[in-house]
């Protein structure tokens, strides 16, 4: 990763009675209200500098249009933050002075501004064209560094002490896995990640009951696979789902970091996810075709069966659609979520509950709010939010998971992670210590140790889901990040997996090759049949519950081997004997809930929660940036916790002044629709 070199400004010192050689170079564009300039000296200069933005023609400090910095030390390189006021003239120069006598000690070429006013005037323009629809801002809610600025004693940067930093990530997930590897390609070397488990990948939890992954004797009980695209049949335009090509970026990027060529040990390589097959049962109501067999999918959409919904109900379905699923809200979300999320909580949306809506907005009866929300799959005290993003990433009609399990993904990276990790290290306390500015973490063995180990850091990113941090000792946050931690809603979700001595699935008279279905038997969901290795020959693996209903939260008092037998049932009730006579007994069952070091699956915001937490978690306090798909606009999905990652990088870089490395990050990871 390299930075973009639009101009450089070299500021020569004039000869006489001040002798040295000074250098102020911008190495990257000066395309928003943040630039660093670099200052490189060759002699130490023996006064302090003021450095302005002045018309070229200018011949003392006092006329300058603004002051860059004053009082530098031009004993060594370092880099200067220059926040340029909105009214900042084109065709001006930096000028550096000597404070001691007031005389000019160099100045620069003329400094172009113009690719600053083309954006700005870009984005202002599409802010008019935007408010005058629905009052919100178009240029979305990204971090936005110059605000994050104010107030902050930024002006001179050491860049070799600022990038030997010592860094903590807590939680080796894939925010924490990211984090490093943004840290890691921009200079900062010295960091280390303390994770709780015996393994990196968070809630990625690819099992495999036998042999080797390419055994291919494996299922997914974390997340399974990624929303590439969406065709519209009535227009026939495909949308690329952008929200999820970081995934495949971060992909591309660790394949080229570790030399990996497909199908390497260490490759990420990616083969199509089949989400919906036309064979796959459709057993719900008990319903069966005459000859006794469980209908398909294709033959109940073959039947053309109309719905006759309850007087109401449709009214409210229509309601929602027109409010929440209409095409131009989805094209929008396919574009650019921030711009979505940022339209959804200006409509004030968010302040609204389920519930809420249909009951007292739309004036529905009692019965049909309550059947509205079956509907919805929601509690009824949620967010809209989740049910917007989630319906329309199902809606995706291309998906692609990874080749022998997204386990492949986090072990990628040990090569350049080397012995930066620590595992089994359950933190327990989070301490920060005023006199030396670090933040301290603390964990034992066991808890009847009495004696803690402690680790100090200059900064710390935690990525640890807030089930767990609420249980931490912490220093005092403010008062909205207090309430987040420890009120945050999450859900949960329980997968069983079983393995069959053949993939009998793909040999029926209507074989299911791939694609995942639904039941209406209680607590077993979602059933999804593998998608790699079709018509493969031996054992396969199939996900036979997916639930992340109320199921999800009961299945903890149910004994495992009972669980277990209990979805073995259903799947013999909807293919046969035949399940029962291929089971090898091989299974894995994953209750999010039960997991130690998670307690719940993803986050679920309540209503109001995104609104008021999420700008709490772009504050930097006591040296702790929060990361995590928690703390990002969408939920659930690895993308989420990968840019919740940037933003944290982004956010930590500018706490130390690092313009050019929060703007490179940004264009880099966030380039589809984010500036610095």
């Amino acid at each position: 990763m390299t930075f973009r070199r639009p101009q450089v400004l070299l500021l020569s010192l004039l000869s006489g009675a001040l002798a040295g050689s000074i250098s102020l170079d911008i190495l990257a564009p000066v395309d928003t209200g943040l630039s660093n300039i670099h200052l490189t000296v060759t002699t130490p200069h023996p006064n302090p500098l003021t450095i302005t933005y002045s018309p070229c023609a200018d011949s003392d400090p006092v006329s300058a249009h603004h002051t860059v910095a004053s009082s530098v030390h031009a004993l060594k390189s370092s880099r200067l933050v220059w926040r340029l006021p909105e009214d900042s003239p084109e065709g001006g120069c930096l000028i550096a002075w000597d404070e001691a006598s007031g005389h000019e000690v160099c100045r620069s070429e003329v400094v172009d501004l113009s690719l600053r006013k083309r954006k700005r005037r870009r984005r202002d323009l599409e802010s008019i064209k935007m408010n005058n629809a629905s009052g919100i801002d178009a240029s979305g809610p990204w971090f936005d560094g110059v605000a994050y600025l104010k107030g902050k004693n930024v002006s001179q940067v050491d860049v070799e002490l600022a990038k030997g930093k010592r860094i903590g990530i807590i939680g080796g997930g894939m925010a924490g896995l990211m984090s490093s590897l943004i840290l890691e390609s921009h200079g900062f070397h010295n960091f280390e990640i303390i994770e709780s488990s015996h393994r990196v990948g968070g809630r990625i939890r690819t099992i495999y009951l036998e042999g080797e992954p390419s055994d291919y004797q494996y299922q997914e009980m974390g997340p399974m696979r990624f929303p590439e695209s969406i065709k519209y049949p009535s227009t026939n335009e495909t949308l690329q789902i952008k929200d999820h090509q970081i995934v495949f970026q971060l992909a591309e990027t660790i394949n080229k970091l570790n030399g990996a060529t497909p199908g390497d040990d260490l490759s990420v390589d990616f083969i199509p996810w089949i989400q919906s097959s036309l064979n796959a049962p459709s057993y719900n109501g008990g319903v069966r075709n005459a000859d006794g067999s469980v209908p398909t999918v294709g033959e109940i959409a073959a039947m053309n069966i109309t719905t006759v919904l309850p007087p109401g109900l449709e009214q409210v379905d229509d309601s929602i659609r027109e409010i929440f699923l209409s095409p131009e809200r989805l094209a929008l979300l396919s574009n650019n979520m921030y711009r979505a999320h940022k339209q959804f909580i200006n409509e004030g949306w968010d302040s609204w509950s389920e519930y809420g809506f249909i009951r007292y907005l739309l004036g529905a009866e009692l019965n049909i709010t309550d059947l509205a929300l079956d509907t919805l799959d929601g509690a009824g005290q949620a967010s809209f939010w989740g049910a917007l993003f989630e319906t329309f990433y199902f809606s995706a009609t291309t998906w692609r998971t990874i080749d022998k399990g997204l386990e492949r993904l986090p072990l990628a990276f040990r090569p350049f992670l080397g012995d930066r990790v620590k595992l089994h290290q359950r933190i327990e306390k989070a301490e920060y210590l005023a006199d030396t500015n670090k933040i301290k973490f603390s964990w034992r063995d066991n808890l009847t140790e009495k004696v803690f180990q402690e680790e100090e850091f200059d900064y710390a990113f935690v990525a640890v889901p807030f089930t767990q941090v609420r249980s931490w000792r912490l220093p005092k946050f403010s008062s909205v990040l207090s309430r987040a931690i420890d009120k945050l809603e999450y859900a949960s979700a329980c997968k069983v997996s079983l393995q069959f001595s053949t993939r009998f699935w793909e040999h029926l008279e209507q074989p299911i090759l791939g694609g995942c279905t639904s039941t209406d038997i209680y607590g077993i969901g979602t059933i999804c049949y593998p998608s790699y290795q079709l018509n493969r020959t031996g054992p396969g693996v199939m996900l036979a519950s997916y639930t992340s209903s109320d199921f999800a939260f009961r299945a903890g008092a149910i004994p495992e081997a009972d669980h277990v037998q209990y979805v073995l049932n259903a799947i013999a009730e909807i293919h046969g004997p035949i399940v029962d006579e291929q089971y090898t007994g091989k299974f894995d069952r994953q209750c999010w809930l039960l997991d130690e070091n998670a307690a719940a699956s993803w986050a679920a915001p309540g209503v109001g929660q995104h609104e008021l937490y999420i700008p709490s978690y772009f504050e930097t306090e006591n040296n702790v940036i929060f990361i995590g798909e928690h703390t990002a606009y969408t939920h659930a999905w690895i993308s989420s916790a990968l840019e919740s990652a940037v933003r944290g990088t982004v956010q930590l870089m500018l706490e130390m002044g690092l313009v050019d490395e929060a703007k490179n990050i940004t264009s880099t990871w966030m380039g589809r629709w984010m500036v610095v």
